[in-house]
């Protein structure tokens, strides 16, 4: 098994060697934005008042926010 995953290695380095390094100077060109860019329909919909508490209650001050990747 060592020697079948040192073949492969040794086959897969020239492939990696010749893939192209983007840098500043030969990065392509931005695709051209236009009005078909926005044309998609837009799934999400702004609420303003979302959050409904019981009557009586107010909200409190939050202790902790935790972002998720």
């Amino acid at each position: 098994m060592k020697r079948l995953l040192v073949i492969a290695a040794l086959l897969a380095t020239p492939a990696l060697a010749q893939q192209q390094r983007w840098t500043l100077e030969n990065l392509p060109a931005p695709a051209a934005v236009d009005a078909a860019t926005n044309r998609q329909p837009k799934p999400y919909v702004a609420e303003a008042d979302f959050l409904k508490l019981p009557p009586g209650r107010t909200m409190g001050s939050t202790s902790a926010v935790a972002v998720d990747s």
